[in-house]
């Protein structure tokens, strides 16, 4: 008996763990599909497939062209339609205070720099885009790169031949916007001529646009080569400092200008293979230019050059055109040379036989001068005095009254002056006791008693009376 009692507790005490468990396990499962269904009602938009079941044995429905999720509750922690508007009016209204804050307090920052603090921030700001610029524009050329690369070892179909020039165009378009008149936009339309001309040739519709590209490029480096009179890396915008002794900012320069010859010996390259004399001749101011830039270059860049190699300029390729052995690049070097070293020989010695006939005709025109001076003067002695005219005349008419009007000016200041010399004189104790003694004692002026008196009085009188007679004269003579 108490083996079965013990038994029976032993029964009810696992009868009730099993049914606090399966009540424990069914609380779990509905936890279980209410997270499920909070996941599904958060991270999707619709579901349009639903099964239940195990592997063995399921149930699945499919439904099309309707949306049934939004008829159904919303999930745990998913907002109702006006509590979600009212929160995203919420998080608008912050982003906009936060935007309006950032804004005052950079105009108050602004306000308060200095010029130079404003001048060293605008730089920083051109800086960093620079950098920005750079990488997208990096990545630009090394996609085209690539499946240039791709094409050459490769027939490609006439689809990706299309996209590879859309890639270079999209370049040339990017470098024309952010660079006009730039060493960077003639080598990118350089590098889309010389593709264009790879692919299709210059006698098909698509590959005769190269001939415009080439001379754009050119034109640009040749206007820009007039306005400076200095190499080809004052462009826009260029940063090299030609002054500084800095070995980078040489090398850097050597390698803009082996670009630039590039581009001119592209555009002679392209013409000589299209057999187009009259313009090659024309032409001479390039091939002025490229023996000038050629001669500028360091060595390794002038080997690189003479095998058609030139290095990355501004981080973008310099592409060679491919055409025939009589339009390579060192055979078109060559002649250009050649051709600019002979003209500079003929016009040596042209102007050397100018200056040997400029100075003859100087001793001959010195020579004449001289016979004809000579022969003038032997004329002017034999010749009567030529007769005047009638305006030459008047003019010395009015010459001899101008001049009489100045001698007259002048006397009548001169007399002037002698008269405010006589008034001072009257005004004076010397001439007041000329006149006395004059007037009471004259026959005793030339005694020796009156001494030092008798000649200061003396002398005054004689002054007076030369200035009275000079005064009568000029009277007289007005």
């Amino acid at each position: 008996s108490n083996d079965i009692a013990e038994r029976k507790k032993l029964l009810t005490k696992l009868i009730e763990q099993t049914e606090i468990q399966m009540k424990e396990n069914g609380d779990l499962l509905a936890a279980h599909c209410c997270a499920a269904y909070d996941a599904v009602r958060l991270l999707t938009d619709s579901t349009p497939n639903v099964g239940f079941g195990t592997v063995d044995l399921c149930v699945k429905g499919l439904s099309t062209g309707f949306d049934w999720i939004h008829l159904l509750p919303k999930g745990a922690g998913e907002f109702a339609p006006l509590k979600m508007q009212r929160y995203e009016k919420l998080e608008k209204a912050r982003q906009r205070k936060s935007a309006a804050l950032a804004a005052l307090e950079r105009e108050r920052l602004r306000r308060n720099m200095t010029e130079e603090e404003k001048e060293r921030a605008r730089l920083e700001q051109l800086a960093l885009q620079q950098e920005q610029w750079d990488i997208e524009e990096q990545q630009l050329v090394e996609e085209a790169l690539e499946l240039l690369f791709i094409a050459r070892e490769e027939r490609l179909s006439t689809a990706e031949l299309t996209e590879l020039m859309t890639l270079w165009e999209n370049i040339l378009d990017l470098k024309e916007k952010r660079y006009p008149k730039h060493l960077k936009c003639c080598i990118c339309q350089n590098n889309l001529g010389c593709v264009l001309l790879e692919f299709y040739g210059p006698s098909h519709p698509i590959g005769s646009n190269a001939s415009f590209l080439f001379e754009s490029a050119v034109k640009c480096i040749m206007d820009a080569s007039k306005s400076d009179q200095e190499s080809v890396d004052e462009f826009p915008g260029s940063q090299i400092l030609k002054s500084s002794a800095d070995e980078d900012e040489a090398i850097n320069l050597s390698a803009e200008r082996a670009a630039t010859a590039m581009l001119l010996l592209n555009q002679l390259s392209f013409l000589l293979d299209t057999e187009s004399h009259s313009q090659l001749k024309q032409a001479f101011l390039v091939k002025c230019y490229v023996f000038e830039l050629f001669n500028s270059l360091s060595e390794s860049d002038r080997d690189k050059l003479v095998n058609g190699v030139v290095g990355d300029v501004f981080l973008m390729p310099v592409l060679c055109v491919r055409s025939s052995a009589n339009s390579s690049v060192q055979k078109v070097l060559q002649l250009v040379i050649h051709e600019v070293q002979t003209n500079l020989e003929e016009r040596a010695r042209l102007r050397k036989e100018e200056e040997e006939w400029l100075a003859q005709q100087a001793v001959l025109e010195a020579e004449l001068a001289a016979v004809a001076e000579r022969q003038s003067q032997k004329d002017d002695d034999s010749l009567p005095p030529p007769v005047k005219t009638a305006k030459q005349r008047r003019q010395e008419k009015l010459d001899k009254y101008e001049e009489q009007r100045k001698l007259a000016a002048d006397k009548r200041s001169e007399t002037t002056k002698k008269r405010q010399i006589m008034y001072g004189m009257i005004q004076s104790n010397e001439i007041t006791a000329v006149f006395e003694a004059r007037a009471q004692r004259a026959e005793t002026l030339e005694q020796p008693q009156w001494g030092a008196d008798t000649e200061k009085v003396e002398k005054a009188v004689k002054q007076f009376s030369a200035l009275n007679a000079k005064d009568k004269d000029d009277h007289s003579k007005l």
